[in-house]
């Protein structure tokens, strides 16, 4: 899971949590979930 300081919101409580966009404030974020980077090689 990738979790930059950028994607996350930093409430005033709380812990960090992704900055979402399906709420009724926007934070300047793309999803309520943080990617995930997969590395597939072949043999």
């Amino acid at each position: 899971i990738v979790k930059k300081d950028w994607m996350l919101y930093y409430p005033k409580r709380g812990e960090p949590r992704p900055s979402r966009t399906a709420t009724s404030q926007y934070y300047g974020g793309y999803s309520d979930h943080l990617p995930v980077f997969l590395k597939m090689t072949t043999e």
